[in-house]
Formats: C-alpha cells, structure tokens, sequence
C-alpha cells in the first residue's frame, strides 16, 4: 500500500499507479522515505476525511466500488471522484 499526498489517504498499490497516471503524487509505505510534513498530511486528512469530502452524494447506485482486479472501472472512479468530483 501506500498514500497519496494530493489527497491524504491511504491507498492500495493499483490506485497508487492509477493516480499516478493522473499526476497525483503517491509514495510507498515501505519503499519510501516520508517527511514529517507528509506524514502529518496523511495523519491529518485520512480516508473517512476523503470519504467525507469526495463522496458525499455519492450512491453505489450511482457508480459501485469496483473491485479490485478491475482497473479499467477502478479508474473510471477515481476520475469521477477526484477529478470531476461529481459526488
């Protein structure tokens, strides 16, 4: 897994490279070297914070949680969720 600093949320490693294709800055859990600015950023904001912010109208009726083998959905909903932010 890992974070993305954009955001900061934690992430598994297919979200990492597809938010990587939309330039957002993602580091490794393990791999990486983090700063004490990105670590409080990730402690700071989080997933429910995210969740709160980019899913507020959201709806599995709407677009479900894909799952997880699936990039081509997987990336459709990070699309609506963090670039277009339609929810």
């Amino acid at each position: 897994g890992g974070g993305c600093l954009d955001f900061g949320t934690y992430i598994c490693m297919t979200c990492s490279g597809i938010h990587r294709e939309f330039q957002h800055k993602c580091k490794g859990i393990s791999m990486s070297k983090w700063t004490p600015e990105e670590v409080a950023n990730i402690e700071k904001h989080g997933n429910d914070k995210a969740r709160a912010i980019y899913m507020a109208k959201w709806s599995a009726d709407d677009f479900p949680i894909p799952e997880g083998g699936d990039k081509d959905k997987i990336r459709r909903f990070i699309e609506l969720k963090y670039i277009k932010k339609k929810w």
